[in-house]
C-alpha cells in the first residue's frame, strides 16, 4: 500500500502479484483516511490478496474485518494497543486474531517506537 499527497488529494495505490505492478488506485481528497481509502480501492479484490502490508494507519477494526482472517495482515498495531479479550457474550472475531498476536509479540519484544 502506498499513498501520495497531491495538492490536498491522496492517491492510494496497491500492488498485487508483482512488486510495483499497480492493480488498483483511488484518488481522494485528504479527508479520507488510509484505511477507508484502501477498503474502497480493494473492494472486489479480496479474493486475489494473500497478504496486505501497511503502516499503522491501516490498523482499524473495520478494515481488518473487511480483509477477513484468510488474508495475512501485516499491519502493526500501535505500541499502546491492547489484546481484545473474548467474553461469552462477545467472542473475539477471527479477523482480530492476527492483531492480537501482533500485540502479544510487541509486548514480548518491544517496538521501534
Amino acid at each position: 500500500m502506498c499513498n501520495f499527497e497531491l495538492q490536498n488529494k491522496l492517491l492510494h495505490g496497491s500492488s498485487v502479484k508483482k512488486p510495483q505492478q499497480i492493480v488498483a488506485n483511488l484518488l481522494t481528497d485528504n479527508s479520507i483516511d488510509d484505511a477507508s481509502g484502501a477498503k474502497e480501492m480493494l473492494s472486489g479484490h479480496q479474493n486475489t490478496l494473500l497478504s496486505l502490508s501497511g503502516d499503522g494507519a491501516y490498523d482499524k477494526f473495520f478494515f481488518r474485518e473487511f480483509l477477513g482472517s484468510e488474508i495475512v495482515q501485516k499491519i502493526p498495531p500501535p505500541c499502546n494497543a491492547v489484546v481484545k479479550i473474548a467474553t461469552k457474550a462477545a467472542p473475539v472475531p477471527p479477523y482480530l486474531a492476527q492483531r492480537n498476536q501482533a500485540v502479544e509479540r510487541i509486548k514480548e519484544v518491544g517496538s521501534k517506537d
